[in-house]
């Protein structure tokens, strides 16, 4: 288990623009990051908003929070997956 001083230090550097980069290559178009939509695989149809924090796909509604979030309901991992992912991400030693 990871303590809570430790998730709350994850989530507060996680970004979601790094993470749809670091995952499904994010391309960036001004302020917003766009990926194809895994769920309904619309070509560049998941806008990643980084002022906002937020992930949406505006055909099929798909849409996530935070980088956390982000993992969680659009690349399917646990909470716990998650969070080891992103600490993986910014090279994070957990215990």
């Amino acid at each position: 288990m990871i303590p809570d001083h430790i998730v709350n230090d994850l989530k507060a550097m996680a970004r979601i623009e790094d993470v749809a980069m670091n995952i499904h290559g994010a391309t960036q178009r001004g302020k917003v990051y766009t990926v194809n939509c895994p769920n309904c695989k619309k070509i560049d149809g998941l806008q990643v908003v980084p002022a906002k924090q937020l992930a949406k796909c505006w055909k099929c509604g798909l849409g996530a929070s935070q980088a956390v979030g982000y993992l969680m309901k659009i690349c399917g991992k646990t909470y716990p997956e998650a969070l080891r992912y992103i600490a993986d991400l910014y090279k994070v030693v957990l215990p």
